[in-house]
Formats: structure tokens, C-alpha cells, sequence
């Protein structure tokens, strides 16, 4: 557990803007699926920043084994990605 003197910690990838772009448009592709841009981190343990231009983005985090991806809510922001992951 981080001590509460210490600032929080915040994944520096998922502040970037540039890093919610959705993925390349394949005008032949056979697949159909609407593609959402997601922004995949490796750490559970980083906390979700106070930043209203993340709500109703999707953020996949590492559980260990797979993915595991949700869309961030208001009530989200300022706790941990790991709270949010069913296993």
C-alpha cells in the first residue's frame, strides 16, 4: 500500500492525448466491426486521472493472463484501474 503522504501514481501514457487514437482505417477489410480506439497499460496499481476528456474512453488493463477492457465513468476517475477488473 502507498503511503498517503506520497503523491498519487499516474500511468504517463494514459495522460497523453495522442494515445486514444483509434486504429487505421481498412476500407477492404472483410470485418465490418466498428473499431474503438483503446488504450492498453500494463498497470493496475496506477490511478485514473481527474481529467474530464477520459470520460466514456476504453482503457484495457493487464490482469496477469489477458485483457481486461471497460469504459471509464465519471465516478471512475481518481481511484485505481485495478478496482475495476473482474477476474
Amino acid at each position: 500500500m502507498r503511503s498517503p503522504w506520497k503523491i498519487p501514481f499516474y500511468d504517463p501514457r494514459i495522460l497523453r492525448s495522442s494515445f486514444f487514437t483509434p486504429p487505421p482505417f481498412q476500407p477492404f477489410s472483410r470485418k465490418r466491426k466498428k473499431k474503438i480506439a483503446v488504450a492498453h497499460t500494463y498497470l493496475r496499481m496506477a490511478r485514473i486521472p481527474k481529467n474530464l476528456d477520459l470520460i466514456r474512453k476504453r482503457v484495457a488493463v493487464y490482469t496477469g493472463k489477458q485483457f481486461s477492457s471497460f469504459l471509464i465513468k465519471k465516478f471512475m476517475l481518481g481511484r485505481k484501474f485495478g478496482e475495476f477488473i473482474v477476474i
